[in-house]
């Protein structure tokens, strides 16, 4: 299937690198933070490349906002952007039901793994009306990392291993979606 990615999609997904690189180092961050406490050399290593990271994602953006901003809303268009509110709305509704049950349930140890499942949910609507296939995998892999690594780590699902996999997942989801490979709006898929 060819496919043509135009300017003002490639700009789109800056923006949601923008917020995956930072999210992606939130969980790396929390995860040096279980492993280390507070070593600042980590802390401020993490910090930094998510810096960068959230940098490169805003000069692709730039590249490519002219396009979008030029570009009237479709009604489709329109259409996406709310169902992707409701989407991350629903998404935060979810995590905060899910703490305060856990909580009052006397299972917040299980509150990371639950987060890394709804977070990775939300991404299969996303990929849907996003129009952007890689979603899914980054959805299917939190979801994976999500219900498995709380059965094989050793500290089950207080282990900072399920931290470090949903950043690392995020920021490969990131940089896949602004790589100067995928960048160019001749490329097809």
């Amino acid at each position: 299937m060819q496919t043509t990615t135009s300017d003002s999609d490639l700009a789109r997904r800056a923006i949601g690198a923008m917020f995956l690189f930072s999210f992606g180092g939130a969980w790396l961050g929390y995860y040096v933070f279980q492993v280390a406490g507070w070593n600042a050399a980590a802390l401020v290593l993490v910090a930094l490349t998510t810096t960068g990271l959230v940098t490169f994602a805003y000069d692709r953006y730039r590249k490519h906002r002219s396009s979008l901003k030029a570009e009237a809303p479709s009604p489709a268009q329109k259409k996406a952007d709310k169902l992707f509110n409701i989407i991350n709305v629903s998404q935060w509704v979810a995590i905060f039901i899910v703490g305060n049950v856990l909580n009052n349930v006397g299972l917040l140890r299980w509150f990371v793994p639950c987060i890394m499942l709804i977070v990775g949910l939300h991404f299969l609507p996303l990929a849907h009306i996003l129009r952007y296939p890689v979603h899914y995998v980054t959805g299917a892999a939190l979801i994976v990392v999500a219900v498995a690594y709380p059965l094989v780590a050793a500290s089950g699902p207080e282990s900072a291993v399920g931290c470090l996999l949903a950043g690392l997942i995020l920021w490969a989801s990131a940089l896949r979606a602004v790589l100067p490979a995928n960048s160019s709006s001749k490329r097809t898929r």
